[in-house]
């Protein structure tokens, strides 16, 4: 049984107030645990609205990914202003918990407005004009994250706390994934170097879906949209004062500075 509007909003409502507060929740409530992906999605719809599309803001970048290619992703909206660019410098007060991830965004280069037929994998792939280089920072507004269930997480955006987004690569059909390399560096020092490592193989595997979800959920897309699919290098969690590199080979390079 789905969650009913009065649990999604008492579901919602210390999420809200944690990311106004900057504040990690010792306790969940009761009585209104997310137990499916449709309800973890009204949890995160209801924070979106509460925090960002009521006052006129507007999602444009997505997490996507899943545990391997044959099931159907998640996806996560990030808010607004927790999207960065390339050498972006920010502040570890801003974080309860830094972990970073290296991942690959593919970019919309046009509209994809809402319409009943979803659109096809033909359509997706011609829509994206490029790819881009992610470092996603993990955060969560829950203080005993580990403890929770896959669907709290989800709720909670899937514990984005920030994506930092490199320079568009726009060759990115010929990407081979299954030979491409992707690297973590703190301080200079490589943290993780991985082949292939993408759960999904090529993450466009799972684009299609995510886009269409999206689509549904958002009333459509607009050019410039990003959708960042899946960590590559697991999640590296640092300490304040660090220079984070997610590097892929012959793609690009994207740096972020925690102060």
């Amino acid at each position: 049984m789905s969650l009913t509007a009065q649990q999604i909003e008492q579901a919602a409502a210390p999420l809200i107030r944690a990311r106004l507060e900057h504040t990690q929740l010792s306790e969940l409530p009761s009585g209104c645990t997310p137990d499916s992906y449709q309800d973890a999605y009204a949890i995160q719809d209801a924070v979106c609205h509460a925090l960002w599309l009521n006052r006129g803001l507007r999602i444009n970048a997505w997490k996507a990914g899943a545990a391997n290619a044959s099931v159907t992703p998640f996806v996560a909206p990030i808010p607004p202003d927790r999207v960065f660019d390339n050498h972006s410098t920010l502040a570890a007060a801003d974080f309860h918990e830094i972990g970073a991830e290296a991942e690959l965004a593919y970019r919309l280069g046009r509209d994809l407005p809402a319409r009943d037929a979803p659109y096809s994998e033909a359509e997706v792939r011609s829509a994206i004009d490029g790819i881009q280089v992610t470092i996603e920072i993990i955060d969560s507004r829950m203080r005993h994250w580990r403890e929770q269930t896959a669907f709290w997480q989800l709720a909670d955006s899937q514990m984005n706390g920030a994506l930092i987004v490199g320079d568009l690569y726009a060759d990115w059909q010929n990407i081979d994934h299954s030979q491409q390399q992707a690297l973590l560096l703190v301080d200079g020092s490589e943290h993780v170097s991985a082949t292939a490592s993408n759960t999904v193989g090529d993450p466009f595997n799972i684009m299609t879906a995510a886009v269409n979800a999206t689509v549904q959920r958002f009333g459509g897309l607009r050019a410039g949209d990003l959708f960042s699919a899946g960590s590559w290098t697991g999640t590296c969690f640092v300490e304040p004062g660090c220079e984070i590199i997610a590097r892929f080979p012959g793609i690009g390079d994207t740096r972020v500075s925690i102060s």
